[in-house]
């Protein structure tokens, strides 16, 4: 590590899954802060109800570090995004375009290469109208499955009852 103080250093935390889970383990990018926690930088693919920004305590060293408990709601929503075409290399096509649509929108994405899958990042209610109407017509088109890993008030009020 450089000489730059230890706050706002981004390590890698692990978040442990539960034994019905696809996959062990996740990490992710965390920025440590002054007292200690950490605050999400990147965007979950597996682990629900969690965001961009929330804050967590972690135990163990940054580079074998696992998170224990969530402490802040960084007010972000998680929304995870399948293609379901039947063909892998479609659905990277489609869900790159679903991405940059998405971004356009003000949203984050990330493209999880070997499923895929996107994982979105919604930081505000700004544009949510819009973001929710496009995953809703895709969905009913056939192109696409989603579902809120983590939500808001403000996005709670606009999902259909399922």
């Amino acid at each position: 590590m450089n000489e730059e103080s230890d706050e706002n250093a981004l390590c890698k935390i692990a978040f442990a899954m539960d034994d019905e889970a696809d996959v062990e383990s996740e990490r992710f990018w965390a920025r440590r802060t002054e007292s200690g926690s950490y605050i999400l930088e990147n965007v979950p693919f597996f682990v629900p109800g969690i965001a961009v920004e929330d804050e967590f305590l972690a135990e163990g060293h940054d580079d074998e570090a696992w998170a224990t408990e969530l402490i802040g709601d960084g007010g972000h929503a998680t929304v995870w995004v399948e293609g379901l075409e039947r063909k892998h290399q479609k659905n990277h096509v489609l869900l790159a375009e679903v991405s940059l649509e998405l971004e356009k929108l003000g949203c984050y994405c990330e493209i999880e290469s070997t499923n895929p899958r996107l994982a979105v990042d919604i930081e505000s209610a700004d544009n949510i109208d819009e973001i929710i109407s496009l995953l809703y017509r895709l969905e009913d088109a056939g192109k696409i499955g989603f579902a809120v890993a983590k939500t808001m008030d403000w996005l709670t009020a606009l999902l259909r009852d399922e």
